[in-house]
């Protein structure tokens, strides 16, 4: 007798498996994966020998600032070279002008990007300092609700410019999140003066204490400052006992520092359990991913920026940004070593690494539960149009069918198709 499901992919192939496969699911979970299913199902999804996969994992973005840009004929605040200054006014500007209802639709509009392009777990910071205030947080908290059928979505409250004259609002904007809604505490290194440093970040850690939640920050000082900063917060994590829900994003000094020394700094971040995100619109040429993948370091990736005041660029698609990272990373320093291969990162293994940053390394990252696809998980699948990762990345391959909790959520990059 014909098995009956909720939902029935018909002729998947799944990355860590030879073969084609049907995959069942009921109640949200997948029920079966078997090679050929006996089923009748409410909705069934014609894989036709593709690639289905969890949903993409996108670790690192702003999406109160996502679109900014937008409105004009040709993007706005992008006339000139960027200051830290002419950005921060840029974003001081957008956001005393935007109306909320606005500012939450284009919130919104950013995540429904990412769905469309395959991702089913978001992490964004949310900018709560200079003259913002809370109001993005608000913005942020609405939107998060309205989309709350497509993603899983946590919030990093951020303040950027430092917690000694923000720290009201911070707390604020923690409070303000209700239960069902991951919140993380963070902001940047990169506008803190030297001597500031080591207080922010203990300020951090005690803020992460006080309510029970992660610490996630841009790590952006360069060299021998930026693995000051990196050690600091792996010891900080140590004794906070906060392993595994700490993370430095951008890391920029690990590109920067000779190998004996990324061998130390990797293996401190391993034994203390601070995750490293990557995003490839900043990703240096030098950036040792692989190194660092090899050393068993968690390090995932987020693709940031979208079309704002910072870059003009993105598409919130994990799939474009794992392409140009292998582009990109083809012209670190391996390039000028004869000892080193010629274009690793062009590879199939290397392509496979970086599918790995924006699948089950972002899924580590982000604790997610039940990720991956067996008997039992979540149902929060990607159908791709493409024999295998490698190709997906190639190709930056569409995607057919995203689904989440089990429920059709896009296709063909319609997000709530009709049908």
């Amino acid at each position: 007798m014909a098995r009956r499901y909720d939902l029935l992919v018909d002729g998947a192939y799944l990355p860590d498996r030879d073969g084609i496969f049907d995959i069942g699911v009921s109640d949200g979970r997948i029920d079966a994966i078997e090679p050929e299913l006996d089923a009748r199902a409410e909705t069934t999804i014609d894989a036709d020998g593709h690639l289905v996969t969890s949903g993409f994992v996108d670790c690192h973005k702003h999406l109160d600032r996502g679109l900014a840009a937008i409105g004009e004929r040709r993007p706005r605040g992008n006339d000139e070279p960027m200051t830290h200054r002419s950005y921060h006014e840029l974003f001081d500007d957008y956001y005393r002008e935007i109306p909320r209802t606005e500012l939450v639709e284009r919130i919104v509009e950013n995540v429904e990007m990412a769905v469309a392009a395959g991702t089913t777990h978001v992490r964004s910071h949310v900018t709560v300092d200079h003259s913002i205030g809370t109001g993005t947080m608000d913005a942020a908290l609405e939107a998060v609700e309205r989309t709350d059928d497509l993603v899983d979505v946590e919030l990093v409250v951020a303040a950027d410019g430092g917690l000694a004259d923000n720290e009201g609002a911070v707390r604020t904007a923690i409070e303000m999140a209700p239960d069902d809604v991951a919140v993380l505490v963070g902001g940047s290194d990169g506008n803190l003066g030297v001597r500031d440093r080591g207080d922010e970040l203990e300020r951090w850690f005690e803020l992460a204490a006080a309510y029970d939640i992660g610490v996630d920050v841009h790590v952006t000082a360069r060299e021998s400052l930026g693995v000051a900063t990196l050690e600091e917060l792996a010891s900080l994590t140590d004794a906070y006992d906060l392993g595994g829900d700490v993370t430095a994003v951008h890391a920029y000094a690990l590109a920067m520092i000779p190998e004996w020394r990324l061998a130390d700094i990797a293996e401190t971040l391993r034994t203390s359990g601070v995750n490293v995100v990557t995003c490839f619109n900043s990703t240096r040429s030098s950036m040792p991913i692989r190194e660092l993948l090899d050393a068993g370091v968690s390090i995932a990736h987020g693709t940031d920026n979208d079309r704002d005041f910072v870059v003009p660029h993105g598409n919130a698609d994990p799939l474009e940004a794992a392409q140009i990272l292998s582009l990109k990373l083809n012209y670190g320093p391996e390039i000028r070593r004869p000892t080193r291969e010629y274009r690793w990162y062009d590879t199939n293994r290397a392509l496979r690494a970086l599918w790995r940053l924006v699948t089950e390394q972002g899924a580590s990252a982000l604790d997610v539960d039940g990720y991956g696809i067996a008997t039992g998980t979540p149902a929060d699948l990607v159908v791709i149009d493409a024999p295998s990762p490698e190709w997906a990345i190639v190709d930056r391959a569409e995607r057919t069918h995203v689904i989440k909790g089990g429920r059709l959520v896009a296709r063909e990059g319609t997000v709530r198709p009709s049908s």
